[in-house]
């Protein structure tokens, strides 16, 4: 039986781009979801 170690902590919640702050705390959150619930 194998077993999966999911580990995605972002570096940094928010990106830089150009001038503003994007907060990917939401994107990250649903990738990790749909990661867990296909495996």
């Amino acid at each position: 039986m194998s077993s999966y170690a999911l580990s995605n902590p972002p570096s940094e919640p928010f990106i830089r781009k150009w001038f503003k702050k994007i907060d990917t705390t939401f994107q990250v959150g649903r990738v990790s979801e749909a990661l867990k619930q296909v495996l």
